[in-house]
C-alpha cells in the first residue's frame, strides 16, 4: 500500500489525533478476568494490534456494573490499574485506546442477586452431602435449581419489558454507573469512551420496544432523552475524554434519517447526515447502505461539535456515514 494512502493519513478526531485511520472495533473476546478486568491474555491480544499498526483499538461491550455476563467491566476502583497497564501499553505504539461503554437492557442487580442465591444453596448443598446429610442436601438442592429457574424467567422477562418497566430510580443509577465508569477509564489512561447504541439505551429509543408513559417514552424527543442525558453524564465525569456513539438504525423507513439526524443534532448540537444538520435535507448522501442487512452504523464525534471523521464500514455492513465517501 502506499504510504500516500489516505488509509495512513493522520486524522484528528475531538481531542485526539490518530496517526492513521486503521481501527479495531469493539467485539467481545471473552479474554478478559472473571471480574472483567484485563488479566495476560487480553492484554497481550490487544497489544498485538498495536504492534502491528492499528491507530484506534475499542474494547466492546464494557459493563459498569458487575454483570453475570462474561464481557469487561470496569466497576471497581481496583480495575483501573489492569486498564491502565494496557492503555500505557497501547500508547507505546501510538495507539489510542476506547472503551465502549454498554449496560444491558435487564435489571441486573435483581438477577445478579437471585443466582448468587442459586450459586450459595448449591455450595450448602455439597458441602451437607459431604457430610452425609442427605435431607440438607435434596432441600438446599431443590433451592437451587428453583431460584436458578426464577432467575432465567426474570431474565427473559426483562429482555421484552425492562425498558418500559424500569424505575426513575433505577434509570438514574444506571446513568451514574456509566458515569463512575467514564470516569475511571479517564483515570487509567484511556481516550475516548464509545457510546454503545443498542442494548438498554438504542432498546429506550424504539417504537417497538419502548411503551413507557413518561418523559422517556412516546414521541422521539422522549425516547431519545435517557441516550442524551447518558452522554452529559459522561461529558461532566469525563471531560478529558473524546465521546463517540455508535447507533444501529433501519434503513427502510423514510423517517430513520430523521431521528437519527434528531439525536446527532441534540448531543452538544453535533452534525451528522448533511453539511448543516437542519433535518429538511437529504441524511442519505452520506449513507450507502446494505439491503442484504438492512441496518447501518452511524458513529459521531460528540466533543467537536462536527460530524465525525472516523466513521467507516462497519462489519456486516456497507456503510459509510457522515461524510466519509
Amino acid at each position: 500500500m502506499s504510504k500516500e494512502s489516505v488509509l495512513l493519513q493522520p486524522l484528528k478526531v475531538g481531542k485526539m489525533i490518530l496517526k492513521n485511520r486503521i481501527m479495531f472495533p469493539p467485539l467481545t473476546t471473552g479474554y478478559e478476568e472473571r471480574d472483567g478486568s484485563i488479566g495476560p491474555r487480553s492484554f497481550e491480544f490487544y497489544k498485538r494490534l498495536a504492534k502491528g499498526g492499528a491507530a484506534y483499538v475499542v474494547i466492546g461491550d464494557v459493563a459498569p456494573v458487575n454483570t453475570a455476563s462474561p464481557t469487561p467491566k470496569l466497576y471497581d476502583e481496583r480495575q483501573i490499574p489492569t486498564f491502565k497497564k494496557l492503555a500505557d501499553a497501547l500508547h507505546d505504539y501510538d495507539c489510542k485506546l476506547a472503551l465502549q461503554l454498554f449496560h444491558p437492557e435487564y435489571d441486573v442487580p435483581g438477577v445478579g442477586k437471585m443466582i448468587m442465591q442459586a450459586r450459595q444453596a448449591g455450595m450448602l448443598a455439597q458441602k451437607a452431602k459431604q457430610e452425609g446429610n442427605m435431607e440438607l442436601f435434596a432441600q438446599k438442592m431443590e433451592e437451587s435449581q428453583r431460584v436458578t429457574k426464577e432467575a432465567y424467567a426474570k431474565l427473559h422477562h426483562d429482555m421484552k419489558f425492562f425498558v418500559s418497566e424500569c424505575s426513575h430510580e433505577q434509570l438514574n443509577e444506571i446513568k451514574e454507573a456509566i458515569a463512575r465508569s467514564a470516569k475511571m477509564a479517564q483515570l487509567a489512561g484511556v481516550d475516548a469512551i464509545e457510546v454503545h447504541g443498542d442494548r438498554l439505551l438504542g432498546s429506550l429509543c424504539s417504537t417497538i420496544l419502548n411503551h413507557r408513559k413518561d418523559e422517556y417514552g412516546g414521541s422521539l424527543e422522549n425516547r431519545t432523552r435517557y441516550a442524551l442525558e447518558v452522554v452529559q453524564a459522561i461529558k461532566e465525569a469525563a471531560p478529558d475524554l473524546t465521546i463517540e456513539s455508535r447507533w444501529i438504525v433501519s434503513w427502510k423507513r423514510w423517517f430513520t434519517g430523521r431521528r437519527s439526524l434528531y439525536f446527532c443534532t441534540n448531543v452538544g448540537k453535533s452534525r451528522c447526515g448533511n453539511d448543516s444538520g437542519s433535518p429538511g435535507k437529504s441524511y442519505w448522501k452520506y449513507g450507502r447502505y446494505n439491503t442484504s442487512y438492512g441496518f447501518c452504523t452511524i458513529q459521531l464525534d460528540f466533543t467537536s461539535g462536527k460530524k465525525s471523521k472516523t466513521a467507516g464500514i462497519h462489519s456486516g455492513c456497507d456503510c459509510r456515514s457522515c461524510g466519509i465517501c
